[in-house]
């Protein structure tokens, strides 16, 4: 009877400690001095050549509302990426009466590269007596210009599979050139949702190169699934794109299972939005 006695007082002696307070929480051992941390430990923002942002924020929390009060932070930017991050202020200032302060992270779209990603890296600058509980100490922020792919024309494409024409679109890059001056261009779900076929092509429109690597095109009567596949360097002989004015040609390989055939001559005329077509 005494076991049964002690391990009731053991209980009633658990749940006083963790007693409900009147707000209705759990009551929580209170913590000496000030703690702080990131809101987050890292953030993505995600852009497109029509988004115009400059500034990017983190938000730093602190446990109290005292006081003004001013943190170093430690700012960690690779030096290819400055011309696009940089950080004007090393510091986080906390406004009396306030348990939220910002870093503002200064952003230069104009040196963003289209699909490249940019990342600054902080860290609060305290004693370790001043680390928050649970939140983080530091912060990545990485910024990335996506492909935006926008409206560029219309047309006809020609299978030399099965001898089927089509009615085609097509989009472009917005605000893509790489260092040749060459544009991105894509027919959107040619064969199969979700699978386009991307091409480069001057300034005039004249074809310099189609995408490496395979697209579905159909299934042969055996039920097995037949591709595109282009390979210039290892198939050169075979695999080619040109064009005469708005008419290209894209020479490739059939691909069925493992094995490789000839004979794919793929054909598309660019109707509408053609960039080498003049007023």
């Amino acid at each position: 009877m005494k076991l049964y006695k002690s391990l009731f007082m053991t209980v009633l002696a658990a749940l006083a400690f963790t007693s409900c307070s009147d707000e209705g929480y759990w009551d929580k051992a209170e913590i000496e001095g000030t703690r702080y941390s990131f809101a987050q430990a890292s953030s993505n923002i995600s852009l497109t050549a029509s988004d115009n942002l400059s500034e990017a924020v983190v938000t730093v929390y602190r446990s109290s509302k005292e006081g003004e009060v001013t943190l170093p932070l430690a700012v960690a930017i690779d030096s290819a990426h400055m011309a696009v991050l940089s950080i004007a202020d090393s510091t986080v200032t906390f406004a009396e009466g306030s348990d939220m302060a910002e870093v503002i992270v200064n952003v230069d779209m104009s040196a963003m590269a289209i699909g490249a990603k940019y990342q600054a890296a902080l860290a609060l600058v305290v004693d370790s007596t001043a680390y928050s509980i649970s939140g983080p100490m530091t912060h990545t922020m990485t910024v990335v210009l996506n492909y935006n792919w926008i409206p560029a024309g219309k047309g006809i494409y020609a299978s030399s599979w099965d001898g089927s024409q089509f009615g085609i679109t097509f989009e472009k890059v917005e605000g893509y050139s790489d260092e040749n001056g060459y544009q991105l261009y894509r027919i959107p779900n040619l064969y199969a949702s979700g699978y386009h076929l991307e091409f480069y092509t001057d300034a005039a429109g004249n074809a310099v190169a189609a995408q490496y690597g395979s697209i579905p095109l159909g299934i042969t009567d055996g039920g097995s699934p037949v591709y595109i596949y282009n390979d210039y360097v290892k198939y050169a002989s075979y695999c080619s794109f040109t064009n005469e004015g708005n008419y290209y040609v894209l020479n490739a390989l059939w691909r069925i299972g493992s094995s490789l055939y000839t004979g794919c001559q793929e054909q598309f005329l660019w109707q509408e939005g053609w960039p080498g077509a003049t007023e």
